[in-house]
Parts: C-alpha cells; structure tokens; sequence
C-alpha cells in the first residue's frame, strides 16, 4: 500500500501543473511526519509517530490577481504507537483546513485556520474526542517544468475527558505532497 501511494504520489509530482485562472477542484496526496504530544495536569509526554499518508480533496478560489482562497478536507491514515503508560494508542486525525495563498511566478506560500477531528483508540477503547482549532502553513512551487510540489507544518489540537479530567492532544505534522488539479 505504502509503495503505490508513493509511486502515486511521484507520478502526479511529474505530470501536474495547476494553472488554472477560475474556482479549481483537485486531489491532494501527501506524506507526514507526525510528532504527537499529550499533557494531563502537569504530566506530558511526545511521540515522534510512524510516518502517515494523506488523500483529500482541494478547493481553489481566485480572490485577487495572485491571491486566493483554498479549502482542503484530507483523510489521513492512522497513526499506532505505545502511549507512556504502555498501553497500544491508535489516531486518526483528519484536518478541514481554510487558507489563504498568494501566487507568484509558480512559487506559492499561504497559511490558515484547521478544524480537525480526530478518533483515538487507547488499548482497544474508543475515545470521544472534543476536537479544535489549529493552523498550517504551506510554500509550494507550480510549474510545467516541475510540477505541483508542496511543503506543509500543520498544528491539530483535541481534548477528551477520563474518570473526570480532561487530557489535552496535540499533533504537529511536516509533509510532503502534490496536487493533482481536476479543473
């Protein structure tokens, strides 16, 4: 699986270019690392995670000349790792994010706002989640020569309470990815 998404993703590195002037649909797919963080009271631990795989959908709004809106939802593939207390942890997060971009000359940069929602499994348990707000931050490079090629940090937080104390989440994520534009 990891191998055809890879060899997806390097397909649509070569063969995508968005230069598209209206409202512009496409699929993003891109490749995280993952540091995952978790704080209850004054005990907090980190994980650097396995790395995971995103597939979304994007949505690109012209606003100005070189400015524009963008709307991203991606599912992502779940993370597993053994929590501080031992016990196997399974997330899923799955980031609904709004940018801002500006264009110039093929290179592109922007940031916004996510809201992400997240599943977690802790030692086969569901946990319900109180999901929120974060933020991104992107440069990409769109040309013919080289195709879409983007690089993203993006900021997840959630929260969920057990036996009356909330346990606060957060994930920092660093990927690689393209767009493949539709329209």
């Amino acid at each position: 699986m990891k191998k055809t998404f890879v060899s997806i993703l390097v397909f649509c590195f070569l063969a995508s270019a968005s230069f598209a002037i209206g409202p512009h649909i496409g699929l993003s797919l891109d490749a995280k690392t993952v540091n995952y963080s978790t704080s209850l009271g004054s005990y907090s631990s980190s994980n650097n995670l396995d790395p995971i795989f995103g597939l979304g959908i994007a949505i690109g709004v012209p606003l100005k000349e070189s400015l524009s809106m963008r709307f991203e939802g991606q599912y992502n593939t779940i993370a597993s790792f053994t929590n501080g207390l031992g016990v196997k942890t399974d997330i899923s997060i799955y980031p609904l994010q709004l940018s801002l971009q500006n264009n110039i000359a093929g290179v592109y940069f922007g940031g916004g706002i996510n809201y992400t929602l997240w599943t977690s499994s802790i030692g086969g348990n569901n946990i319900n989640e109180t999901n929120g707000l974060g933020y991104q931050i992107y440069a990409g490079l769109d040309s013919l020569l080289f195709g879409n090629l983007e690089v993203k940090y993006t900021m997840m937080n959630a929260s969920f309470s057990i036996l009356g104390s909330t346990i606060n989440q957060a994930a920092g994520t660093l990927s690689l990815g393209t767009k493949f534009w539709i329209n």
